[in-house]
This record gives structure tokens, C-alpha cells and sequence, in this order.
């Protein structure tokens, strides 16, 4: 799940609006004016489509554009040892936790390995 988001929003005087905001535990943003939305498990396109949602037609009397982008990921420290080139911690982002990201990270398994 992403942690920081950035929603930009263009109304038809192609006037853009920035608005970062932090992804919380509940997995929700929040919005001025709006409050918090749920985000947790929804792509960009599904975010963006709730955030113009949430304007339109009760906020703003034009549909708004609206981007969401990911500006920094949540990370994990994950360890590896054993029969690998380099063990020791790495940095996973939640997209990539798995033990084939983490293994290419320590640089593969060593060619005497299992």
C-alpha cells in the first residue's frame, strides 16, 4: 500500500491544485472538505475516479481532473541468509514481497546453493 499520495486536480480554468496526503492505517486519505476516503486495495484509476466522485456534482460545478500518483512507498526490512551472493536486510516495498524479489536483491542464490 502506497503511504504518500499526490492528487492533482484541474478545473476548467486549468488552474491545478496539489494536494499530497498520507495513506493511514485504515487505509483511508484525507481530503479538504471531503474528509476521509477508503483506499486501501483500489488502483490509481479507481482513487482518482472516487476522489472526482466526491466533488462532483455536490463541491464543484465542473467535472474536476483528477491525478493520483504514488510519491514514496511503504517499506519493510526483510533478512536473508544462507546460500546467497549477499546476505543481509533489504528494503521491500509492499509491492514487491516476495522471495524471488528478495532473493535477485542478495544478488542470487550462490552456484553451489540449493
Amino acid at each position: 500500500m502506497p503511504t504518500v499520495m499526490q492528487a492533482v486536480a484541474t478545473d476548467t480554468s486549468d488552474k491545478t491544485v496539489p494536494h499530497f496526503t498520507r495513506v493511514n492505517q485504515a487505509g483511508t486519505i484525507s481530503l479538504p472538505i471531503i474528509g476521509q476516503i477508503p483506499v486501501a486495495g483500489k488502483t490509481l484509476a479507481e482513487i482518482e475516479q472516487d476522489v472526482v466522485a466526491a466533488y462532483y456534482p455536490k463541491y464543484v460545478k465542473n467535472l474536476p481532473s483528477v491525478i493520483a500518483s504514488v510519491a514514496e512507498y511503504r517499506t519493510v526490512g526483510v533478512s536473508v541468509v544462507g546460500a546467497v551472493v549477499n546476505p543481509g536486510v533489504y528494503r521491500l516495498r509492499s509491492n514487491e514481497m516476495s522471495l524471488i524479489t528478495l532473493i535477485m536483491k542478495a544478488g542470487g542464490i550462490v552456484e553451489d546453493g540449493a
